[in-house]
């Protein structure tokens, strides 16, 4: 009588008894020890904010336990063999990271995409001007960068976090109802510069470093005509096949 070994949950021990009622009743003790070829999964993105520490998690079943590698993985104090990898000030906007598992049955791996971004995207604009003017100034950046966000899904509005004076530079984060990429919000804004759709605005683009610890309340603008600008405005955004071999090892082969 054949056992129905479909999984590593039929591992453990069975008892066969055959008696026919003529003699001696005969009984056979077995221990069953399913091996499983590992199986990964891992989210196909995930994000994180600038300069912040990602935690990526792979998912592994297998057995024997199966043992882990993540590629890339470098730094003194990286551990690059356990189900979590930490990646400390994230600088690169976008990066792929693999985790592989292997075991003397099989080998298997997955890709995870590592995003600077999320539903918040920090910018740095830096615009020529006098700081009495800033209220009209950020009026005009809140009109523009609606423009070129119009039709992205989930865009909500700028808000400022701080600005300060000299030439003008705000630091602000750009809000949206789902989790986006830091360096496809650049693009965009990139490409509405060089197809002319911010206006006035000269603009230069470049990503902050960092989250603000404390985000401050956004400014409140005039509600007087925006006046004209007499200069350039320059914004820098800084199933399986079973081999069955006391104790006994199956190998579910998938």
């Amino acid at each position: 009588m054949p056992l129905n070994i479909t999984g590593e949950k039929d591992k453990g021990s069975y008892r066969c008894t055959a008696d026919n009622g003529v003699g001696k009743r005969l009984i056979k003790d077995v221990c069953v020890d399913v091996q499983v070829p590992p199986m990964v999964k891992l989210p196909s993105k995930v994000f994180v904010g600038r300069e912040q520490t990602a935690s990526l998690i792979c998912e592994v079943e297998g057995n024997p336990a199966p043992i882990i590698s993540w590629r890339p993985c470098y730094g003194q104090s990286v551990v690059c063999d356990k189900q979590y990898l930490n990646i400390s000030k994230v600088q690169t906007a976008r990066a792929n990271y693999t985790c592989k598992a292997t075991n003397p049955v099989g080998v298997d791996s997955a890709t995870t995409l590592l995003l600077i971004g999320g539903k918040n995207v920090y910018l740095r604009l830096s615009v020529s001007g006098n700081c009495d003017i800033k209220g009209s100034v950020w009026e005009i950046l809140q009109k523009e960068l609606g423009k070129v966000f119009t039709n992205t899904q989930g865009y909500s509005g700028a808000e400022m976090i701080v600005v300060r004076c000299g030439s003008l530079i705000f630091d602000v984060v750009l809000k949206f109802g789902i989790k986006v990429a830091e360096d496809d919000t650049i693009s965009i804004i990139q490409n509405a510069i060089v197809n002319g759709k911010l206006g006035e605005l000269s603009v230069n683009l470049s990503h902050t470093i960092g989250i603000p610890a404390v985000e401050q309340t956004t400014i409140t603008v005039p509600t007087s005509t925006t006046p004209k600008s007499n200069g350039v405005f320059q914004i820098h955004i800084d199933s399986s096949n079973i081999n069955l071999s006391a104790c006994y090892s199956v190998q579910l082969l998938f």
